[in-house]
């Protein structure tokens, strides 16, 4: 089905100071409902610290006996990885929030391994479920090791005096900084990279210089930090949308790729699978065995609920440094967008959430893909990027990762920097450290390539006591929403003038600029591609019920 085009509610007044804010509302519910009543969870953040991954923020729904039940969430859920489990005797652990912390949709998390702190509050809108609460401005950091919340407005005044707040921002974290890519606010789009030292607490703006991306415009994108090459890791983003633009959703064709050593900006082709256009997908890294790292991408859509959408219940495993694509091999029917998905350990890729792409109710276009029960209990799925495979169950001891049969033929074929176009790019990833990432005896890494012992992606890469866990970088974004009207998915078109937000904004290259393109009110219909082939499947499609009618919950194990 196509979106219409509704009457617009503007979020941009959430962060500026010009404004006056709202009081404060009474609180939602706690997220963390029973499996037998938990219906979808979506647009919120995650990541992983030290063995445990967490989940903050975002909207969900459930049974309730007077129907369905749409709200917010109020509360952070831990899950532990020390253990084994399956999606239906996982135990969630309900963290609480103190007054003033932000409860964000379509926000991000920042994950400090050095300090093992999280941070939130820095993107974000307020929901649009439950009371649709005004979320106060404000950057927040969590300490699981003591359980405390510590806000940090007073260190970061450029948060709370100049900073608006963007949704649908791409977001990475990694060798000490927080980053957040594009994204907008309101009815601007924000361009450029932000970031943020987590010891000096001082955010920057960069300029983008890449035409791809029209200098930084992007949303509901994803963005990965790998800590294995450059002098100081590097940063992969991968797809989203450009409102305003003739382009639409962003080719997969290429990705665009930030060393943050240099401050340069590059455009890489890519080969193989290339996963078809799409936004609000998940996306997640982790190192290898054979030095490589692995970037796995899942699910998202291209713009249509229904039907049409069934070709984006796909998963794709992109390689570095050859920046190949290969997809796996499975039946597409359970579509889904506005998830997360965190590396585990072993290769194992754990998906978070995600809303019922099939459902197309016109009597309400926002609460619609959030009424049908989601086919992963808790919805948690576990795929296994060494196989292809989807997994019955999360593994504590698989902590080695080795590259699928179908990767590591691709490098006994092909050398391992042929595909990079550029120079500089192959002196980038020339320089490698994947000293601390798990190893079995019977691998046997690639000698390719020198290797930089001094590279600051060392210090990234043995951030965890968990040993499986990531030993790359976390994706701490959310995939976000489709620009949501009057409780309705809708796109719209932004046009080309530049705009300054940000009162007392100060230069590019100290605190952030504020500059945004403002928004049209033109509705956004980017054209459905053909749908993905299902060749090597072995197993018949399962379709989802229709709407109202019971499901069957997909339990691990």
């Amino acid at each position: 089905m196509r979106l219409p085009l509704l009457s617009m509610a503007c979020f941009a007044a959430s962060w500026s100071p010009a404004l006056s804010a709202p009081s404060l509302r009474p609180r939602q519910v706690n997220s963390n409902v029973a499996s037998s009543i938990f219906l979808r969870r979506a647009y919120h953040s995650s990541g992983v610290l030290n063995g445990t991954v967490y989940i903050d923020g975002g909207e969900f729904s459930y049974n309730s006996s007077t129907g369905t039940e749409y709200d917010y969430s109020s509360n952070m859920i831990a899950i532990s990885l020390d253990e084994d489990w399956t999606n239906s005797t996982v135990n969630l652990q309900s963290i609480s929030k103190p007054s003033g912390v932000p409860d964000l949709s379509v926000g991000g998390m920042w994950v400090d391994h050095k300090n093992n702190v999280l941070y939130t509050g820095f993107a974000g809108r307020s929901p649009l479920l439950g009371n649709e609460a005004f979320q106060a401005n404000g950057l927040w950091q969590y300490s699981p090791a003591s359980g405390t919340w510590s806000n940090l407005n007073s260190t970061a005044t450029s948060f709370t005096d100049t900073y608006i707040r963007p949704d649908g921002t791409l977001v990475a974290s990694g060798n000490g900084k927080g980053y957040s890519l594009g994204g907008f606010t309101g009815s601007f789009n924000a361009s450029g990279l932000l970031s943020y030292n987590f010891d000096s607490h001082q955010l920057t703006n960069t300029t983008v210089s890449l035409a791809s991306t029209d200098n930084g415009v992007v949303q509901f994108g994803k963005m990965v930090f790998v800590p294995n090459f450059g002098p100081s890791g590097v940063l992969v983003s991968i797809g989203g949308v450009q409102q305003g633009s003739s382009n639409g959703l962003l080719s997969m064709d290429s990705v665009q790729i930030f060393d943050p050593a240099s401050g340069d900006w590059y455009d890489q082709p890519v080969s193989g699978a290339t996963p078809t256009p799409r936004q609000e997908f998940c996306l997640a890294g982790v190192a290898s065995d054979n030095n490589t790292y692995e970037i796995f991408l899942y699910a998202g859509w291209g713009g249509h609920l229904g039907g049409e959408a069934v070709p984006f219940d796909s998963a794709f495993v992109l390689t570095l440094p050859g920046f190949h694509w290969v997809q796996a091999s499975y039946p597409a029917s359970h579509p889904r967008h506005a998830l997360t998905c965190e590396s585990i350990g072993g290769g194992q890729m754990l998906t978070i959430g995600g809303l019922d792409t099939l459902i197309s109710d016109d009597s309400d276009l926002y609460e619609g893909p959030f009424q049908s029960a989601d086919p992963f209990t808790y919805g948690l799925g576990v795929f296994d990027i060494s196989t292809l495979t989807w997994k019955s169950s999360y593994s504590s001891s698989q902590t080695v990762y080795t590259p699928s049969s179908e990767i590591m033929k691709f490098y006994q074929t092909n050398g391992r920097l042929s595909a990079l176009n550029n120079t500089n790019l192959k002196d980038l990833f020339s320089t490698q450290n994947f000293t601390g990432v798990p190893t079995s005896t019977a691998s046997s890494p690639s000698s390719t390539g020198s290797t930089s012992s001094t590279s600051a992606a060392a210090a990234s890469s043995t951030h965890s006591t968990h040993t499986g866990a990531i030993a790359g970088g976390v994706v701490g974004g959310v995939a976000g929403v489709a620009l949501i009207a009057a409780g309705a998915f809708y796109f719209l078109r932004r046009g080309k003038r530049q705009t300054n937000m940000s009162e007392g904004a100060v230069p590019e290259g100290h605190k952030y600029s504020g500059g945004y393109n403002e928004v049209s009110r033109e509705p956004h219909d980017p054209e459905m591609p053909p749908e993905l082939s299902d060749s090597g499947a072995v197993e018949p499609s399962v379709e989802l019920p229709a709407y109202g009618k019971p499901v069957v919950r997909h339990e691990l194990g």
